[in-house]
């Protein structure tokens, strides 16, 4: 089976299991994928498939997850990984999506509006930091999945602290992007910014389709084709004189923040819908 094809069978298999069984489960789930870089992605899905069709067996004969297992989640996670051969070109795949991924969602809006000179330097900069960021924090994430439990700090706590330790990590990304200055500078008017930005578009596009580790969510995407469009819009001639004007740059203005608004609003309410689907 290929890899969407097991993902999606364990999504339609995990309804399934009861509360006790769904909590253990998605937890050893969480804890799998995200410590999993360096082993075969197909691999690691037939095991976490087959675990999950054993859980449900033993669910109908009364026996619990933990009951079954007999010993810490964790440890079962571990020997199950240990007995994976490790694959150097799957990390190397999420390594290179992740970076060229980024690098395309932050280029794009940037030259929606032309007009200036691109710094170049400074977003592969910053999408070489970013990448590294984000490793960190799936990695954190799936070392303390179970240690957040055990943790006696208070629920609120914990959340801020998570966010505070986010922004941290997150905030050199945006520093670097709009303080460092490099030499690699490229200005993206007229033609060849719409060559650029439709040759963006493809890459993503063939990225998303490929890539198993993708973070291009609906709202992501629809903000990208809509930076594209714009970008496209006013580099040509019919609009060049648009952002001469007050009034012109204004209503782009405008235009932008709206978009960027729908768009949060957008993932604010997947997320939601995403919560609420687990917690049933």
């Amino acid at each position: 089976m290929k890899i969407d094809d097991l993902i999606e069978r364990n999504n339609e298999l995990r309804p399934g299991l009861n509360k006790e069984n769904k909590a253990f489960y998605d937890d050893f789930l969480v804890y799998v994928r995200t410590t999993s870089w360096l082993k075969d992605d197909v691999q690691v899905e037939e095991q976490l498939l087959a675990i999950l069709q054993d859980i449900l067996e033993a669910q109908k004969n009364g026996e619990s997850a933990r009951d079954y297992f007999g010993q810490s989640p964790k440890l079962v996670a571990d020997n199950l990984l240990k007995k994976l051969p490790n694959d150097g070109i799957s990390f190397a795949k999420i390594i290179l999506y992740t970076f060229f991924g980024y690098l395309a969602i932050t280029f794009l809006p940037t030259i929606t509006v032309p007009g200036k000179a691109i710094d170049v330097g400074a977003y592969v900069v910053s999408a070489m930091y970013m990448t590294m960021a984000i490793l960190l924090i799936v990695r954190t994430i799936g070392t303390l999945v179970y240690r957040y439990k055990v943790s006696k700090l208070a629920g609120w706590l914990k959340n801020i602290l998570g966010i505070l330790a986010g922004m941290l990590l997150l905030f050199p990304t945006f520093a670097m992007t709009y303080w460092l200055k490099t030499p690699v500078r490229i200005n993206l008017d007229g033609t060849l910014g719409i060559f650029v930005i439709i040759l963006v578009l493809v890459g993503l596009a063939i990225y998303n389709r490929t890539s198993q580790h993708s973070f291009l969510s609906k709202p992501i995407f629809f903000y990208i084709i809509f930076s594209a469009v714009i970008g496209i819009l006013t580099r040509l001639p019919i609009l060049a004189g648009l952002l001469e004007t007050q009034n012109g740059r204004i209503i782009l203005a405008v235009l932008i923040l709206l978009i960027s608004l729908i768009s949060m609003g957008m993932l604010f309410w997947q997320a939601h819908r995403i919560k609420k689907d687990d917690d049933q």
